[in-house]
């Protein structure tokens, strides 16, 4: 990032220009000897190419107006760089000295030159020049068109250019497109003209054309002449009111620049760290510096000029925002310290995409740079991940409708010719690139087809975590069943490009062909992309073998030196060390990175700053923690760096202070607490920082067992380490059997170290679900009794076969009766004969079951409502038709229309005859053995219907509910009726509608004869049963089942379709 000085999040930088910039080059080197003027660029990073810049330069005697002639040799021992002033000394070409100064506001340049012992000053205002385009290609050159102004009496240069490097490479010709100036001297002119092409026209006052400019002259004896350059993107009259209103006629330099350095001291004195060194705060607060400035506003008294339909509009704006590297920390970052921006910064985005009609409106979500108008260059749509942490950070101040507009459709049309179009980085003349791929292959088999489109499998691996963060988003709106397919699009999509032969994430062809492991990447590899599944991690280090052999793929990443640092899909990894429950090697990674990338000398950044995304990664790995998945809320922990930092968090009520003494020479965390709190995982959610608080980290110089089971022995409270089950049912059958004897000799355990579950291979049933499910069914058991008789059968299990078989009675008895969704009649062929699980039946009642499934509904609806006081039991919404017939007095509250959701279902459902009773049979059985439910007594039949099955509830929490999503669970040493709403980590933001604290319910009703609570019994088994459906990974199975049952039209010619086909040959 170019050492610039502006404030904080300023439309223009002013910079020395020691060279010509264009991609790939900026317009000052360090290495540089010689300055050729003074630009104010909007250029936000190398790789992105200049626009509209306005130049500035000085000389002495005869006027060198072409850039290869009037650099001027400099001291470097004379520079000054901060934020809010820089100066150098200048040899001017004649003969002299020549000092420059200069200082910014966010539109509006201050200079001042002062020259001794030189011939005649003047200084030379460039409106065009030959600008290089698209590429580093310095041959490829196009010559903008510029025009120049010079006005005596008012002392002012006006002028304009065309330049915009990168329209070769974006789907806006933005023809209406200039950077306009207004020069005003303080000094009368004593000579003045044009140049062209270095040909210079005294005495002449405007010229339009290709590389111009315009020069005044002052009297030989004038030692020191101040400029100030208003800028804009919608007139030369604009740029003069922007000039007169930031820095006004009389300010002196002095001044401008204590005001820039006010507006920094406003951000940068909010942070006070202390135990670093000189270097260690150099370092932190150049990266503060660098973290504020993009994306750059673009508004000028409110009004911008917006390239998508070449029209100036009222508003805010903003521009170059690098979203693909600044959606990773940099956007949460300027969440907690500049949250006043965040508003206007996302509502520029929706802007943007209102105002280029038909429908590519959707795309300019997706951008990479906006400058001023979409170029096309990265992949994904991960301005859906920057509007749905807005959102779920509680930022306000833009239409929420509007957002989901935009990300619905970002997720949801594909670009122009999507099947023919490569889309490669920066192909020229294209239209919006969005989510190539989406209609082609995404859609249907869940990845991106590498023998259609460029960068194929960092395409899917993005297109996954954008579509987790559009359901996050619907979630937040209450747009339920949006949020469940994006949900589970998300969730499937990443395992899709899994080889689990290689054990890498693979680009495939559209045929499903394997690709090859170094095709389809975005500035990464294979390494770096097989640990980019952030918002699946847990389902990730499950495909990967578990925990200890994820935390060994990650030693092999780093250790085999394919960590690469200066590109952002690494960023990321050293934190999910953290996540396998191994955080002492995060902390040993996070240090050397820190160590090896980041210093206080010129090149003290590996790579390039990408808009403040590198600055963000230091600055939130020396608070401790970093946004590994930014929509889900959550800072993974890593290891602080100072003794203490405090931060006052605009808008907080009190500060947040970090504590960890010793940190710079102990890089271990033996505990933490928050807020008073001991937290034994290594996860600090937003909401217990950005109201301010306390963070306590207890550090160490050795590596401590906290968060790090995976590393550590004897850690399970009396049972030995679990290892990671070998491959194969018999792995998991050894494992079980470990378990259970455990569970049948100590009833009351809880919190055995089992490895979690997942769908390895996307679309198909895992084999070894059903064994793990019992595993984490005997962990959740909700009795003893039911743990104990569970332990039992698994010890009994002598093979295989017996043990797989015996846990898909659980899945298909138990799990499915609480279950719902569109299809609830298809059901396993293998479980109408007989029932499949050695238990005592014969003695089992049987009630006359009922021809049809009881209808009754309606009724356990009202007298729930009644019950319920007319409301949701979880979010206390109010029930709509209730209050739409006058019958509640409406207090303001949220109303919608309430379900009444069933605890437990029909086990019997769609079924007759034989099959029907032979099906309950078993249901039944493994009701009483693990639930301690007599089925038949007290649910059978119409009796499901009765009100301690029943809860009223929003439609959102209903279907989560329904769908084992969310589960809820007794507090302890609590009232009786009260219980905490539980939800897995992935599907947290599906109860944020829950207000209360801690998300605690208390379940009340007015006559508990007549109108009595749910069951406690009930809810435990549906707890137990959630909780064991997500963890073993059975709940995405049935999920993917019964959508693909709903979708698909072609069964796969691989035979993975098998298990679609035995359920839907069975539908009724």
């Amino acid at each position: 990032m170019i050492p610039s000085t502006a404030p904080p999040f300023a439309m223009t930088r002013w910079v020395a220009q020691t060279r010509q910039n264009y991609v790939s080059m900026t317009p000052y080197n360090v290495t540089d000897t010689a300055i050729h003027g003074f630009q104010g660029t909007h250029q936000p990073a190398i790789w992105m190419g200049e626009s509209g810049q306005a130049i500035v330069a000085p000389g002495a005697g005869t006027v060198c107006s072409v850039f290869e002639e009037r650099g001027m040799k400099f001291s470097k021992d004379s520079e000054v760089i901060t934020p809010s002033y820089y100066k150098a000394d200048l040899d001017a070409i004649e003969g002299g000295k020549i000092l420059a100064e200069q200082s910014a506001t966010s539109r509006v340049g201050h200079l001042r030159f002062t020259f001794s012992g030189t011939k005649q000053p003047y200084v030379l205002m460039e409106a065009s020049r030959p600008s290089i385009i698209g590429s580093a290609d310095v041959n490829n050159l196009t010559y903008p068109l510029g025009s120049i102004a010079v006005d005596p009496a008012a002392r002012e240069i006006t002028g304009s250019n065309a330049e915009r490097q990168d329209f070769i490479i974006g789907p806006n010709p933005a023809p209406g497109w200039r950077g306009y100036f207004c020069a005003r001297f303080d000094k009368p002119f004593a000579g003045f003209g044009t140049t062209q092409n270095g040909t210079m026209r005294a005495g002449e006052r405007d010229r339009n054309g290709t590389e111009l400019g315009g020069y005044v002259q002052f009297a030989e004896e004038t030692g020191e002449v101040d400029v100030r350059i208003g800028v804009s993107f919608i007139s030369v009259e604009q740029a003069r009111r922007n000039l007169e209103k930031e820095i006004p006629d009389g300010t002196s330099l002095e001044k401008t620049a204590r005001t820039t350095r006010t507006a920094w001291a406003n951000k940068l004195d909010l942070i006070e760290v202390d135990g670093a060194t000189s270097d260690e705060l150099a370092v932190f607060y150049t990266a503060v510096f660098h973290s504020l400035q993009y994306p750059y506003e673009s508004s000028e008294d409110g009004k911008y000029y917006s390239g998508y339909d070449n029209a100036v509009h009222e508003g805010e704006s903003y521009d170059g925002y690098s979203i693909w590297d600044t959606f990773r920390a940099e956007w949460a970052w300027q969440i907690l310290l500049a949250p006043e921006r965040i508003p206007g910064m996302v509502q520029s985005m929706l802007q943007d995409y209102k105002e280029d009609e038909g429908w590519m409106a959707a795309y300019v979500e997706e951008y990479f740079w906006i400058v001023p108008s979409e170029t096309n260059i990265m992949v994904g749509t991960h301005a859906d991940s920057l509007v749905a942490e807005a959102v779920l950070k509680n930022i306000t101040g833009f239409d929420l409708e509007t957002a989901w507009a935009a990300v619905h459709e970002d997720a949801t049309v594909p670009p122009q010719n999507d099947n023919t179009t490569v889309y490669a980085d920066r192909e020229e003349h294209v239209g919006y690139e969005v989510r190539a791929g989406l209609s082609s292959v995404y859609e249907q088999k869940g990845w991106v087809a590498d023998d259609v489109h460029s960068e194929s499998a960092s395409r899917t691996l993005d297109y996954a975590y954008d579509d987790f963060a559009v359901a996050v988003l619907a979630s937040l709106l209450n747009k339920t069943s949006d949020a469940a397919f994006f949900l589970n699009r998300s969730m499937m999509a990443p395992f899709t490009i899994y080889n689990n032969v290689t054990d890498f994430m693979e680009a495939r062809n559209a045929s499903g062909a394997w690709a090859g492991e170094d095709e389809g990447w975005t500035e990464g590899d294979k390494w770096a992309y097989s640990f980019d599944v952030v918002h699946a991690m847990d389902e990730l280090i499950e495909a990967r073998g578990g925990r200890e052999q994820f935390v060994r793929s990650l030693d092999a990443h780093f250790d085999g030196g394919h960590n690469d640092h200066s590109n952002e899909p690494s960023h990321h990894i050293p934190y999910l060390y953290s996540m396998a429950r191994a955080a002492s090697k995060s902390q040993s990674r996070v240090r050397e990175i820190a160590t090896a990338n980041y210093n206080n000398t010129p090149i003290g950044l590996s790579g390039n700053e990408d808009c403040g995304q590198m600055s963000a990664w230091y600055i939130f790995s020396a608070l401790g923690f970093y946004p590994v998945n930014p929509v889900s809320g959550d800072y993974i922990v890593g290891t602080p760096f100072f003794d203490s930092v405090t931060i006052r968090l605009p808008g907080a009520p009190a500060p947040l202070r970090i504590t960890s003494r010793g940190a710079p020479k102990k890089p271990y965390i033996k505990s933490l607490t928050v807020n008073g709190e001991k937290l034994s995982d290594p996860v600090i959610t937003h909401e217990q920082i950005a109201h301010g608080g306390d963070i306590v980290f207890e550090m160490s110089g050795e590596p401590q067992p906290w968060a790090s089971e995976t590393l550590h022995e004897d850690l399970s409270g009396g049972l030995l380490h679990m290892q990671q089950p070998e491959a194969g049912a018999s792995g998991s059958l050894r494992l079980l059997r470990r378990i259970s004897a455990h569970c049948r000799d100590n009833p009351k355990s809880s919190a055995l170290p089992v490895p979690r579950a997942t769908v390895r291979g996307a679309w198909q049933l895992e084999p070894l679900i059903s064994v793990r499910l019992l595993g984490f069914m005997l962990l959740e058991a909700p009795t003893d009794a039911g743990r104990e008789g569970l332990a039992a059968e698994i010890v009994r299990c002598s093979n295989d076969r017996e043990l797989q078989e015996l846990g898909n009675a659980y899945y298909d008895h138990l799990l499915r009766c609480f279950f719902r969704s569109k299809n609830t009649d298809t059901l396993p062929e293998s479980l109408y004969e007989e029932p499949v699980i050695d238990l005592i039946v014969q003695n089992v009642e049987i009630r006359a079951l009922s021809a049809t499934t009881p209808t009754d509904y309606l009724t356990a609806k009202r007298n729930a409502l009644v019950r319920d006081g007319y409301r949701c039991m979880l979010s206390q919404k109010l029930d709509l038709e209730i209050l739409q017939q006058n019958l509640f007095l409406d207090d303001g509250s949220e109303a919608v229309t309430t379900r009444c959701a069933h605890i437990i279902f029909c086990p019997y459902e769609g079924l007759d005859g034989s099959k029907r009773t032979a099906y309950a049979t078993s249901a039944y059985a493994i009701f009483g053995r693990y639930g301690d439910i007599v089925y038949s007594q007290e649910l059978d039949s119409q009796m499901v219907h009765r009100l301690e099955n029943v809860l009223t509830l929003a439609p959102d929490l209903y279907d989560s509910f329904d769908q084992l999503n969310i589960w809820l669970e007794k507090t302890p040493n609590s009232p009786d009726h009260c219980y905490t709403v539980k939800a897995p980590k992935a599907y947290d933001f599906l109860v944020r509608s829950i207000k209360t604290s801690e998300r605690r319910v208390q379940f009340t009703t007015p006559d508990p004869e007549r109108l009595p609570l749910p069951d406690p019994r009930y809810l435990k088994v549906h707890a137990a049963c959630a909780k064991a459906a997500h963890l073993s990974g059975a709940a995405d199975c049935i999920r993917t089942l019964f959508g693909n049952m709903e979708d698909a039209t072609v069964l796969a010619s691989d035979g993975t379709s098998h298990d679609l086909l035995h359920y839907a040959l069975l539908r009724r």
